[in-house]
């Protein structure tokens, strides 16, 4: 259980040294029915926006599901691909029927795009709950995620999390264990004894604190070190179960 003392152990100036989950700020574009034609024309104003300085974020998602796209879908990637070469900020680009794969596989590549298809998260989304700081930085992962499909609640600590737990399934929780060691501890626990087909997954800027003896002994699946990757985070929660949230 999660104790009143292990509350009362996390001092507000402790909770304000807590650092971000991801290391980059995430804009992302969601582009569901829209004509090709405005569709890179939405991309192309954002791109300039970053070029020019008026944006600050530092990592581009955008999400693209080709069979709601209206028009030459050819035309279109080869017109995007050329967008995004010309841009300076990396963009992630999540495309699941690996079309754009085949048509981008005929060009030469580029450092600042990435192409990923998450069939595990696109097809089976998962319900996830994020133990962190309220403020942007876990507004942006919210936000992130949603664009992916997930269905996310933040929740502001371990202590307020067994109440959400014991309303609903989630097949995720993503927990920041340096909000508070005590409660993440009391909360893995908690959710190892009450909620066993739930995964834990750790971000820590500690991660020699949490050797693999002591995340098994707590329940929690993965660590990963903050602030860490979108991709990074995006490839461990594929890999968590799926399928059982109602």
């Amino acid at each position: 259980m999660i104790s009143r003392e292990a509350g009362e152990a996390c001092s507000p100036e402790a909770l304000g040294r807590t650092s971000p989950l991801l290391v980059e700020d995430v804009t992302w574009l969601d582009c569901r029915g829209q004509p090709s034609s405005l569709l890179l024309e939405t991309l192309g104003n954002l791109l300039r926006l970053r070029s020019s300085g008026t944006s600050r974020s530092s990592l581009f998602l955008f999400v693209l599901h080709l069979e709601e796209i209206e028009g030459s879908l050819s035309r279109m990637l080869l017109g995007l691909h050329s967008l995004l070469r010309a841009g300076r900020s990396p963009v992630i680009v999540v495309e699941p029927s690996g079309y754009a794969h085949l048509v981008w596989g005929r060009l030469e590549p580029h450092p600042n795009i990435r192409l990923i298809r998450h069939e595990a998260l696109l097809r089976s989304p998962r319900r996830l709950m994020v133990v962190g700081r309220p403020g942007a930085p876990t507004r942006i992962l919210e936000d992130a995620l949603g664009a992916l499909g997930q269905s996310c609640e933040i929740v502001p600590s371990a202590s307020d999390a067994p109440g959400s737990l014991s309303t609903r399934h989630y097949d995720v929780v993503v927990l920041d264990l340096d909000l508070c060691e005590a409660q993440s501890v009391g909360l893995a626990e908690f959710v190892r004894e009450r909620h066993p087909r739930t995964a834990l997954l750790g971000i820590t800027s500690r991660e020699e604190a949490w050797n693999p003896e002591r995340s098994h002994r707590s329940g929690i699946r993965r660590i990963l070190s903050k602030p860490c990757s979108l991709l990074e985070l995006l490839a461990s929660i594929s890999e968590m179960p799926s399928g059982s949230a109602t």
